[in-house]
């Protein structure tokens, strides 16, 4: 085997933002005060992490080969059988996203938006409010299965997947290479990003905790308001 580039520049960089955003989002939600300026910074990264999650949806779609949903969209005997494979210790390496993987980034994407759908929404009842908690718990809780998924990953096939999402190059099959990193389009999704949340902070209000979404107009109050 050859190393390779299985990773394109538009996957690392969301996945590396992604885990930024979450993150940050989860600490000022935990220990900055409720209704407080900076919780709505909170609030504020799940405005930037949104847009984010939307172009990786897209990317799903039309990205490289191993960024497509459909090289990594396995049924559920496979999951099943690939689980069993790693409790036996007889587990196969993938090159691209395995089977349990697969599901976990599908379900980090889904409760990515619906956390930020249920964070606006909860102005209009507790139903929301109670949402938006639980589903940031299940989400830890996916976060939390897929780190131990790497690890274990590492220790069984002594191969660092970690570095791998920053060099883009793994162990493979030359025919198994994308032809292109895509370094443009990498570096236009991290433009975006950048300009994107710089809009977002440059249209928060302190004074009236509100935000107006750039590009959108929408104004969203962030805080209790008056």
């Amino acid at each position: 085997m050859a190393r390779i580039t299985a990773w394109d520049y538009p996957v690392r960089i969301f996945h590396w933002a992604f885990v930024a955003c979450f993150f940050s989002a989860i600490g000022l939600a935990e220990f900055a005060p409720e209704h407080s300026q900076l919780f709505d910074l909170h609030m504020l990264v799940g405005l930037i992490l949104a847009p984010m999650v939307i172009l990786r949806i897209l990317w799903g779609f039309i990205g490289t080969k191993h960024a497509r949903f459909q090289s990594f969209v396995y049924r559920p005997k496979e999951v099943s059988d690939y689980l069993i494979s790693i409790i036996t210790l007889k587990g196969r390496r993938y090159l691209g996203h395995n089977p349990a993987a697969s599901y976990a980034a599908i379900a980090m994407i889904v409760l990515a938006l619906s956390i930020v759908a249920s964070g606006l929404l909860m102005g209009q009842g507790e139903f929301f409010e109670e949402a938006h908690g639980v589903l940031a718990y299940v989400m830890l809780t996916v976060v939390a299965v897929h780190v131990c998924g790497v690890i274990l990953h590492v220790v069984r096939h002594k191969e660092n997947i970690i570095f791998s999402m920053f060099s883009g190059t793994k162990e493979g099959e030359e025919k198994d290479t994308i032809p292109s990193p895509k370094p443009v389009i990498g570096f236009m999704f991290l433009l975006f990003v950048i300009g994107w949340a710089t809009m977002v902070f440059r249209g928060y209000d302190r004074q009236t905790q509100r935000v107006e979404l750039p590009l959108i107009g929408t104004n969203i109050q962030l805080g209790e308001g008056d």
